[in-house]
């Protein structure tokens, strides 16, 4: 069967060493993009992520700020909360001179 197989591939590459530990077996050709990336490219990766996370920590609401800095930037729009309001195209500003109308007497509130 396909499992056995699978099996076998994946027990070709252990070895064990002196010490008990189980390593993995690489192609030698294979162990410097191995070097490469777990020594340079993850702990990069890891550490953006981090930064990132703990930029969204330090607000009362994370999930907000996430959601107010991916949706513009989904638009192609640079984040007001981070750039400063008035980098997005959207809603128009009020004049100035004008006024709320009056709400209706008898408006229901549910």
């Amino acid at each position: 069967p396909t499992y056995v197989k699978i099996f076998n591939i994946i027990c070709s590459l252990l070895v064990y060493t002196s010490s008990g530990i189980i390593r993995l077996k690489f192609h030698p050709s294979t162990m410097g993009l191995i070097r490469i990336l777990c020594g340079r490219v993850l702990p990069l990766i890891v550490f953006i992520v981090a930064l990132i996370l703990g930029y969204f920590a330090r607000h009362q609401q994370p999930l907000a700020l996430f959601f107010a800095t991916v949706i513009p930037l989904r638009h192609g729009h640079l984040p007001p909360h981070t750039f400063g309001h008035g980098k997005m195209k959207g809603t128009p500003e009020v004049p100035k001179d004008m006024k709320p109308k009056p709400r209706p007497a008898n408006e229901s509130f549910l």
